[in-house]
């Protein structure tokens, strides 16, 4: 519960200073600009700005509330009922799958924290609490994850935040050029003018070089069929098996609406099948399991468990719960493997 309150709270805090940044340069160009453009120029400049800035503020909370693409989270494993034996679950799910696509092994995390199976390019975020399919990166602008559903969205969010500091730039380049050629003279009559003018042209420089930069890079990205965790991370440097040229890759992240399937978009189900990452598609659930709450009495007790994350509590719940029935598994399969072994090696006449 602690963890998702400073989850909230840290969430509150960084978009709060993202509205900040975004806001200051209007702020400035309305108290030291507007009246020198529209006596200048006309309405115009002064509208396509705050035109830009509202946009780029609607744009920014749709990114902020919106849901990147996290799977729906299972309960714990051994609180899961087959209904097919009439048992609980006493063995441990395989942590590891194997699978093909395009000629390359992938291999894909049983997660012990959502307690799923991860997807191609799924990724847990810690600081989202879930794991987020088609993982690009985590935003700290925006709080919150940048995956298969708001993509698209936040690339139009960049693209408007460096049109919006653009328009600012020039607004302020030309205000300031309106000092000249008596610049000294200008300074000491309109003190604050200029240097709040000055300011602001640093302010929208920095920014809009950073989002420049940032606008590009995803660009790149998107034409090598990658993302910006693949990128950091390495992956598919090689050979990618999700590049699907320069053409289709552009046209499915940024002109196409993703519409996601039953067991990526937990709010609205399509249909009933099952798939090999859907929740269900291993056990289903029951709820109500007061075996496996007598078991985790003594865990949920241990002193130690407070000062760990959510990550490491469901860690050793896991390992606490199917530790034994795993290495009794691994034993067993390593006996029967030497018996086999033993058996292939006899000769005819030992037989």
């Amino acid at each position: 519960m602690s963890c998702s309150v400073s989850r909230r709270v840290t969430k509150v805090l960084v978009s709060c200073g993202t509205l900040s940044a975004i806001t200051l340069p209007v702020i400035w160009f309305c108290a030291y600009q507007w009246k020198y453009h529209v006596e200048r120029m006309s309405y115009l400049p002064p509208v396509i700005n705050l035109v830009l800035y509202v946009l780029l503020i609607l744009e920014f909370l749709v990114m902020t509330l919106s849901n990147p693409g996290v799977l729906k989270k299972k309960h714990f494993p051994a609180q899961t009922y087959n209904h097919m034996t009439g048992t609980y679950r006493r063995v441990a799910p395989q942590r590891f799958l194997e699978i093909q696509i395009n000629g390359q092994i992938i291999t894909t995390k049983y997660c012990v924290t959502c307690h799923i199976y991860r997807p191609p390019r799924t990724v847990h975020c810690s600081s989202c609490g879930g794991c987020v399919l088609r993982y690009d990166h985590h935003c700290p602008y925006i709080g919150n994850c940048i995956g298969f559903n708001n993509y698209r969205r936040f690339y139009c969010f960049v693209m408007t935040c460096c049109l919006y500091f653009l328009a600012m730039l020039i607004s302020s380049v030309y205000r300031f050029v309106g000092f000249f050629p008596r610049p000294w003279e200008s300074f000491e009559k309109e003190a604050a003018v200029s240097i709040w003018t000055f300011v602001s042209i640093i302010w929208n420089v920095l920014v809009f070089w950073l989002v420049l930069g940032l606008c590009c890079f995803h660009i790149l990205i998107i034409l090598k069929g990658q993302s910006t965790y693949d990128r950091i991370k390495g992956n598919y440097m090689g050979f990618n098996p999700f590049y699907r040229g320069c053409k289709r890759s552009l046209v499915d992240m940024l002109f196409v609406r993703h519409r996601l399937m039953e067991f990526v978009n937990p709010w609205s189900p399509k249909h009933s099948a099952q798939y090999m990452f859907s929740p269900g598609a291993m056990f289903t659930s029951q709820e109500q399991c007061e075996e496996m709450r007598q078991q985790n009495e003594e865990f949920e007790d241990s002193a130690t468990v407070p000062m760990l994350n959510t990550h490491e509590k469901n860690t050793l719940q896991y390992i606490k719960v199917f530790g034994n029935a795993e290495f009794t598994f691994l034993n067993q399969s390593s006996i029967d493997y030497d018996i086999v072994s033993d058996a292939s090696v006899r000769t005819p006449t030992e037989v």
